[in-house]
């Protein structure tokens, strides 16, 4: 009883760090109090189970697919500065040059490995945005779920004891920060350049 006690408060630790820094930031805690197939399964639930829910909250509110599209394509033009039409046209003719040249398997495909580097959230908006059939772009996200936790966990596994737990959480952290810092830099720079 007191083990399960103790265990309760880590597991929930675990749990909220799986989801706020995804399985790179959590996996290295979890190891220290789970095992690797415990992870595993933690972790294929976590992220598999919100799929449906993530594909209706972009259909909220009754709107139809190519109208959320629309809206969505509009906001993007409006940050971008570019005219609306041009990014739809050039958005379907790179899904239709895709299509065409690596066929509906080549777009799973992509779905899967799109799932692996973002995550479950951006890649249920790229198949939505590309109007990819739902239960086919849940498949794909589910394969590409499985691939993430089993690649991490044993790249973690192994790196475990060149690097601490609290290192690879850092690290987890601190290279999206990195990145979105120097993106900044670089828009920065190109509207001095202006």
């Amino acid at each position: 009883m007191v083990i399960i006690g103790k265990m309760i408060p880590n597991l929930l630790n675990f749990i909220i760090l799986a989801m706020i820094i995804g399985p790179v930031g959590s996996i290295p805690y979890g190891l220290e109090i789970l095992s690797p197939l415990e992870i595993f399964i933690i972790l294929l639930l976590l992220y598999t189970l919100p799929i449906p829910f993530i594909f209706k909250l972009f259909e909220y509110g009754g709107y139809h697919r190519r109208i959320y599209r629309m809206r969505i394509f509009k906001k993007a033009s409006e940050i971008t500065g570019k005219e609306i039409e041009d990014m739809i046209e050039k958005g379907d003719r790179i899904t239709s040059l895709f299509e065409k040249r690596m066929g509906h398997l080549g777009l799973y495909a992509t779905i899967v490995i799109f799932t692996i580097v973002f995550g479950v959230f951006w890649a249920s908006l790229f198949s939505y945005l590309l109007m990819v059939k739902r239960r086919r772009a849940i498949y794909s996200m589910i394969i590409g779920i499985i691939m993430g936790n089993t690649f991490w966990i044993i790249v973690i596994s192994y790196f475990r004891s060149v690097i601490k737990p609290l290192e690879m959480m850092l690290i987890a952290v601190l290279i999206p920060l990195w990145i979105y810092g120097t993106k900044r830099e670089m828009d920065i720079l190109k509207r001095v350049a202006k």
